[in-house]
């Protein structure tokens, strides 16, 4: 299905430029809401900053492993960014909903709290300015991973479903006997971008009684220290909205 919904999906128009919010944005108040943490990683396996490090962060925590406790293992602080994202595999156009994108050394792996697509995790690795390998992780994990899944997951024929939305796809090789793929990066448009602290409010004001897959969502970003302002670099193509 979440295949289907890439292939309908209409192709976004793109400028160069910056989305994120200015790096004076204070980081979320979490003071009042630390939750225990029960998704703890080995050691140096917190901060992935390449996929195949969140391929091994996957396989170190007790299966079957969930989207929310993934999140919940990363170290803080985490960088991070919300975003409507009308057009996208992570669609959503509702701004106490919004698309996450957590910042880690080279790696953008974001998530989406609402819709058919909060299963999923997409990643992409900054391979040079402005364009990344692409890779995803659909949830829960119920065996170990091998090092080719998350690109296996993405391919569309012999392309990726990324591509529809990403221009300029090109092979980048084979992990294992799987094809991998590069494209270019996209961030948000600047005024679909919602403050870091707006975003940790709707966080705290998840009913969980209403909707519990949304709020474990949250609570594994949110709940379990600071949470800082992220950005996309001024090299990264703007997706603009028809």
């Amino acid at each position: 299905m979440l295949r289907l919904v890439r292939v309908l999906l209409p192709v976004a128009a793109c400028v160069l430029g910056c989305a994120a919010p200015d790096d004076s944005e204070p980081s979320t108040d979490t003071d009042g809401w630390e939750v225990a943490r029960t998704c703890l990683p080995p050691p140096g396996l917190g901060r992935p900053e390449h996929i195949d490090g969140v391929v091994a962060l996957v396989n170190a925590l007790p299966m079957p492993v969930t989207l929310p406790c993934v999140l919940e293992a990363l170290e803080r602080p985490l960088a991070v960014l919300g975003a409507t994202s009308p057009f996208s595999a992570q669609a959503t156009t509702e701004q106490d909903s919004p698309r996450l994108f957590v910042f880690s050394g080279d790696l953008v792996l974001s998530v989406v709290t609402t819709g058919e697509a909060r299963e999923l995790l997409e990643l992409g690795e900054y391979v040079e300015p402005g364009r990344t390998l692409k890779a995803e992780i659909e949830f829960p994990v119920e065996a170990p991973l091998p090092a080719s899944a998350p690109f296996e997951h993405a391919l569309l024929g012999e392309s990726t479903s990324c591509g529809l939305c990403h221009g300029s796809e090109r092979y980048a090789g084979k992990v294992g006997e799987i094809s991998t793929y590069t494209s270019d990066a996209l961030a948000a448009e600047a005024d679909r971008v919602i403050p870091i602290g707006l975003v940790e409010q709707h966080a705290r004001d998840c009913d969980p009684t209403r909707d519990p897959a949304r709020c474990d969502l949250f609570e594994g970003i949110f709940a379990h220290g600071d949470v800082v302002a992220g950005r996309f670099d001024d090299q990264t193509r703007i997706c603009v909205t028809p």
